[in-house]
């Protein structure tokens, strides 16, 4: 599964306007809220509140957010690094997580959590090494995402919890 996803699997990002979309999985309703300025516009559903969290609702990713959140990772080894002395303290990493996910919430207007970060995350990372695997380094991330070449994945390396 890549990172491009509606209802979770499919991308509807509109490149003339860097639009990002949310999804909910019960309605696949979809709401426009302008904002100013057009990298930060954001298609959101107002069905619940904006701050009421649930399993049925998913953040769509624009390209802008995804290059905002491999930035911050990238500059934050103990998320993703094995031999970064921070990288087993889970304690570190949730405020690391949680202070990142504030600045993209701010940045974006759009309430993103910590899971959501890390489920972005782990498809973005597991793309970078289908990408890598299998040669396609045509992907959209495959450059930003070259830092990880530093590092020896196995299959649960990034994966944590509290």
């Amino acid at each position: 599964m890549d990172g491009n996803c509606v209802s979770l699997n499919e991308t509807l990002s509109n490149p003339a306007l860097d639009t990002c979309y949310a999804v909910d999985n019960n309605d696949k309703s979809l709401s426009l809220s302008t904002i100013e300025n057009k990298a930060l516009s954001m298609i959101s559903v107002d069905t619940k509140p904006s701050l009421c969290v649930k399993s049925d609702y998913h953040l769509i990713w624009c390209d802008n957010m995804k290059e905002t959140l491999i930035r911050e990772f990238c500059q934050s080894e103990c998320l993703w690094n094995p031999k970064d002395k921070n990288y087993r303290c889970h304690r570190w990493k949730k405020v690391i997580m949680s202070q990142i996910a504030r600045k993209m919430s701010i940045i974006y207007a759009v309430r993103v959590t910590e899971n959501e970060l890390l489920r972005q995350w782990n498809m973005l990372r597991d793309q970078f090494r289908r990408a890598k695997r299998t040669g396609k380094d045509q992907w959209r991330f495959y450059d930003h995402l070259l830092f990880l070449d530093s590092v020896d994945f196995n299959k649960d390396s990034t994966y944590w919890t509290e």
